[in-house]
């Protein structure tokens, strides 16, 4: 075998090939070590994103919790404050009320009795007095109206209803019914018991009155109840026409045939007892 001798410079370029692998075969493990730095530094960094995120989302929540219990303590505190405004208004009312009522003198609270056993009695007893209650409140409820209107059955003329009117009566009234009329005419009246009279006119021309009756309403009024209308009619006779008293005079009283021919002459005639309108006619002309 024989032995090389090489330059230095050979020397070197030799070593260099032979190094080269080397280096390039610790290459890759150094990339590796820093990709895995990088995932590291990345899932710490999405670690701590969510944390935040979650810490975030509980201080809204603390946040929002917090604003409910203001609000809800605000509308408490609205709530007392009102009911005590309204508690003031109601002993300011009691005041005026107790104020007015000036030197009436109230009656002292009696003393409260001891609750009675309770021996199965008791409570009928209560149930009975409820009911007497009751029918007590019904009792002095008003009562609806139930009047009825009496007429004469008699006919009238109707000068005579214009000038002297009709009674009619309404009974079954409470007293301080108010009644009034409409058709005829009569003044309003107020019952002062349990019927009233009603004296009806025809306030019109009499001459106007040329039906055979005629229909008016009684109208009665009560406190806390419905009205009730009462209708009737009157039977309305014809109006008599008056008699004949008339008078007749002559002058003279004695003629001749020639002189009564005579348009000079003839007779004077007088009539009297006649009315306004009353036709007048002879035989003679």
């Amino acid at each position: 075998m024989k032995k090389l001798i090489l330059a230095p410079a050979v020397a070197l370029a030799f070593t260099g090939l032979v190094a080269a692998p080397v280096a390039a075969a610790e290459t890759p493990s150094t990339q590796s070590a820093s990709a895995d730095t990088k995932a590291e530094a990345k899932a710490e960094q999405l670690k701590k994103d969510k944390a935040d995120k979650a810490a975030a989302k509980k201080a809204e929540e603390k946040k929002a919790a917090a604003k409910k219990a203001a609000d809800k303590k605000k509308a408490d505190a609205k709530k007392a404050a009102d009911k005590k405004k309204a508690d003031a208004d109601k002993k300011a009312d009691a005041d005026k009320s107790a104020k007015k009522g000036g030197d009436k003198k109230v009656d002292p609270k009696p003393a409260e009795k001891p609750a009675p056993k309770d021996d199965g009695k008791s409570s009928a007893t209560k149930d009975e007095g409820k009911k007497d209650d009751k029918g007590s409140d019904a009792e002095e409820a008003p009562k609806a109206i139930d009047a009825s209107l009496r007429v004469p059955s008699s006919s009238v003329s109707p000068e005579d209803l214009a000038t002297d009117g009709v009674e009619v009566t309404v009974t079954g009234l409470e007293k301080g019914d108010k009644l009034s009329t409409s058709g005829l005419t009569a003044p309003a009246t107020t019952a002062s018991g349990s019927s009233a009279t009603l004296l009806l006119k025809y306030s019109g021309n009499p001459d106007d009155l040329t039906a055979a009756k005629q229909n008016f309403t009684v109208k009665v009024q009560r406190a806390e109840v419905a009205p009730q209308a009462l209708t009737k009619s009157l039977k309305i006779s014809p109006q008599a026409a008056d008699p004949i008293d008339s008078k007749l005079k002559v002058d003279p009283k004695e003629i001749t045939a020639d002189d009564l021919a005579n348009k000079k002459k003839g007779v004077t005639v007088t009539v009297s007892g006649v009315k306004k309108g009353d036709k007048i006619t002879d035989s003679l002309t």
